[in-house]
């Protein structure tokens, strides 16, 4: 008889350890669960792998530059308020067009063939009408450092990126001075990589496709980006 209550015993505690064990790993499946769930954000598939601050910072970063500075300014260039899209009597009150595109709309004829139409009208005035929208762009200084670089060269890595920084700060009084003492430390030190980018209008070499630029920034919220696409029987 103790035998068997010995068995027993031993039964419940085979089984308590079996149905313990489980309990003790759900929360590390469930760790592990929600890490994989943001998995995708930094995937070959997610949203930031093909920016091109992303895929900057880890050509970068795999060179052995840890740390990013960037000095920036935007600006707004820009205002445009066109109300021709509140004219909803267009026999009594045409739409304000200017003459020069009211001429190239009526060479076209009757039946455009979609060359024509593409060549007097598209690659001239764009295939969006811009209602209204604030333009504008950035300028802006990047300075990748390698801190243990620097650390090697100057024997301070703090003291050193102080100093680039206060170097960077003078960008928009003198362009062209800090960019020459600054490829001057590029080339002495290999510790830094400086960019200089230009983004918006200041930054195109053509306004033909301005409605297709990415780096249109609003400036406020009051200001909103609004196109309409030209719809057109051919």
């Amino acid at each position: 008889m103790n035998w068997r209550f010995v068995e027993l015993l031993y039964f419940l505690f085979i089984w308590g350890r079996i149905s313990v064990q489980p309990s003790h790993q759900e929360p590390a499946g469930t760790d592990q669960h929600v890490s994989k769930e943001f998995d995708w954000l930094i995937s070959d598939r997610g949203p930031f792998h093909h920016s091109r601050s992303y895929l900057s910072f880890v050509e970068r970063h795999r060179q052995g530059f840890t740390t990013r500075y960037k000095i920036y300014r935007e600006f707004a260039r820009w205002k445009v308020r066109n109300t021709a899209i509140e004219r909803r009597d267009l026999v009594r009150h045409p739409v304000p067009l200017m003459p020069e595109f009211q001429r190239s709309i009526r060479l076209l004829g009757r039946r455009p063939t979609t060359q024509q139409f593409i060549d007097t009208i598209i690659k001239k005035y764009g295939t969006h009408l811009l209602i209204s929208a604030t333009l504008g762009g950035e300028e802006a200084l990047t300075m990748y450092m390698d801190k243990s670089r620097l650390d090697r060269k100057s024997g301070n890595a703090t003291q050193s990126v102080e100093a680039l920084h206060q170097l960077a700060s003078s960008y928009f009084v003198d362009r062209d001075g800090t960019m020459r003492r600054l490829h001057e430390i590029q080339i002495s030190t290999g510790a830094i990589k400086v960019t200089e980018t230009r983004t918006g209008p200041l930054g195109c070499n053509s306004y033909d496709n301005l409605d297709s630029v990415s780096s249109v920034l609003l400036q406020s919220t009051e200001s909103k980006l609004h196109l309409q696409g030209r719809n057109v029987n051919l």
